[in-house]
């Protein structure tokens, strides 16, 4: 049973069609970037996902139940292009807020773990405004997972940072993924970034959005920068440009 199935998934915003006629299955562990031309319904599409729009058209099923019981249950963390840090609230602090929203508390050194394995040792009692934007992004990243979900939402997490940063934490994430299990929904408008973290892509049309393609990327883990150089990796980026540039014409 896959983890997720989503069925002839539609959405319209008033008279706007956003989404039509989506279908795909997320497998447990899997990495799925989602990409496609700017203002396709990508975001759209994630949120959908996530319980976070409703009114669409078609079934969602998360474990083989509905979306909602998966929204009660918090099987789902969110990571989004602005890191939205509290800036009267430590790095810690920023990261224990999803626990004192539910109710819930820590385990042990949980909070302290995360930050250390996204490269934030010793940065607990900072403040976001004295972190540098990678930085802040780690910790949105921590938060996200501080609860425990199964499946991790990602919205241009990387987006607004330079190069070496975001291949940086590009490294940082695969490393997270492969030690937590964790599934990841990832939307990117960088092909090459697409390319580099999944193990499978969805590739979206122009709105309303369709997939226009699904391509597996059977590169093993894990992954190193070098590997960009590849004739694989090139190969991969190619064909996903080819009927990207296809579906603009």
């Amino acid at each position: 049973m896959p983890l997720i199935k989503a069925e002839n998934i539609e959405y319209s915003h008033g008279p706007l069609s956003v989404i039509d006629d989506i279908s795909f299955c997320v497998e447990e562990g899997d990495f799925i970037s989602i990409i496609g031309p700017s203002g396709c319904g990508k975001t759209t599409l994630l949120k959908i996902i996530g319980g976070l729009i409703p009114g669409f058209n078609g079934n969602l099923a998360v474990k083989g139940g509905s979306l909602d019981l998966a929204v009660r249950r918090r099987d789902f963390g969110f990571v989004f292009q602005d890191p939205v840090l509290l800036p009267w609230r430590t790095v810690l602090q920023n990261l224990e807020l999803p626990l004192e929203i539910i109710g819930g508390r820590a385990q042990s050194d949980e909070p302290q773990k995360l930050l250390g394995s996204l490269g934030l040792d010793g940065f607990g009692g900072y403040y976001p405004q004295q972190l540098s934007g990678g930085m802040q992004q780690r910790v949105a990243i921590a938060r996200a997972l501080v609860y425990n979900p199964g499946i991790l939402l990602m919205d241009e997490p990387f987006g607004s940072l330079d190069e070496f940063t975001r291949e940086k934490l590009q490294i940082e994430l695969l490393k997270v993924w492969q030690a937590t299990n964790k599934t990841v929904l990832f939307v990117t408008h960088s092909i090459s970034e697409a390319v580099f973290v999944s193990n499978k892509i969805i590739v979206l049309s122009e709105r309303p959005a369709k997939i226009i393609g699904i391509r597996e990327i059977d590169m093993p883990y894990p992954r190193t920068l070098e590997i960009k150089q590849t004739p694989e990796f090139i190969k991969h980026v190619s064909w996903l440009r080819q009927i990207l540039k296809r579906s603009l014409q």
